[in-house]
């Protein structure tokens, strides 16, 4: 039978945020070894927080003992987006896109310095097109990324890159800037990698300040590069011109 301990006797709410952002994660195995590692608190204090979760649906474990996100975190997650006001704005949008060229279609927003995929349109026949939804990647590792970096001043640009450090720390500083000159010209970003291509641009708000991405993503053997230049660009560009209208920017 299932615990059903209250969270004020399993650990702080900042446990709980900090845990289900870990089972956010690609690791293979979810232990409560690993997770009361990572949270640095006793393995005892970890199996009660997850057990506690689990009762309510929000983790699950499986045969092998490791734990990942449950069905309720979803469906919350879900509930959650839907109140967001941009992604009630973009769906018609990326639904629009989906439905005319049978890729899917990504919503996502810069925070920080990563790009995060907040929703996905889909259409019939595209699998494993949701993947995306909820991750983070660094800014200038994606095409949405790059087309959100090509409207931001030379200025930010220099004081984001030229102070980087990590994972972006040998990026070329000039060939970047380059390289985001030409995006912001075409107001197209293109990107492929790993079998994978992707197009994307941004949408600005009535202040001119950039509120989004829209993503088109596919096999490359799919998205090929003439494709997307005459097919998939003009209606990219078309789509943020309609969402940013709903923002209140115009040109």
């Amino acid at each position: 039978m299932k615990q059903d301990l209250p969270l004020h006797q399993t650990g702080s709410v900042e446990h709980v945020i900090a845990l289900l952002e870990i089972l956010t994660e690609d690791t293979p195995i979810h232990s409560v070894a690993t997770i009361s590692s990572r949270l640095g608190i006793s393995r005892n204090k970890a199996f009660r927080l997850l057990a506690t979760l689990e009762s309510r649906e929000l983790v699950e474990k499986d045969r092998h003992g490791a734990y990942r996100l449950g069905t309720a975190a979803a469906g919350l997650a879900r509930r959650l987006l839907d109140n967001v006001n941009v992604i009630g704005h973009a769906r018609p949008v990326l639904n629009e896109l989906a439905r005319r060229h049978g890729e899917a279609v990504y919503l996502s927003v810069l925070k920080d310095d990563d790009v995060i995929f907040l929703d996905v349109a889909d259409c019939a026949g595209v699998e494993g097109s949701g993947s995306l939804v909820g991750k983070r990647f660094p800014s200038l590792a994606t095409s949405a990324g790059k087309a959100i970096r090509s409207l931001q001043s030379r200025d930010l640009l220099e004081k984001l890159l030229g102070g980087k450090r990590g994972r972006q720390r040998s990026v070329d500083l000039e060939a970047i800037i380059g390289e985001l000159e030409v995006i912001r010209k075409h107001g197209v970003a293109i990107d492929e990698r790993g079998g994978t291509s992707s197009a994307a641009t941004a949408v600005r708000d009535y202040t001119g300040k950039i509120v989004c991405a829209l993503t088109v993503l596919g096999p490359s053997v799919r998205m090929l590069r003439d494709r997307i230049e005459k097919e998939i660009a003009p209606s990219l560009i078309e789509g943020a011109e309609v969402l940013s209208l709903k923002f209140g920017y115009a040109k």
